[in-house]
């Protein structure tokens, strides 16, 4: 769990400030959707 959320600080929250939760969830819905569950192995 710890380098899943060390992916997501990197890709996500590091990158952009965002103004609202609302932006901050949409932006870690979509990393997990379009890159992370593409990428992991299944």
């Amino acid at each position: 769990m710890e380098s899943w959320f060390a992916l997501l600080q990197r890709n996500v929250l590091d990158r952009k400030r965002r103004d609202t939760k609302e932006e901050l969830r949409l932006a870690m819905v979509c990393w997990i959707e379009r890159t992370y569950h593409r990428r992991r192995r299944r």
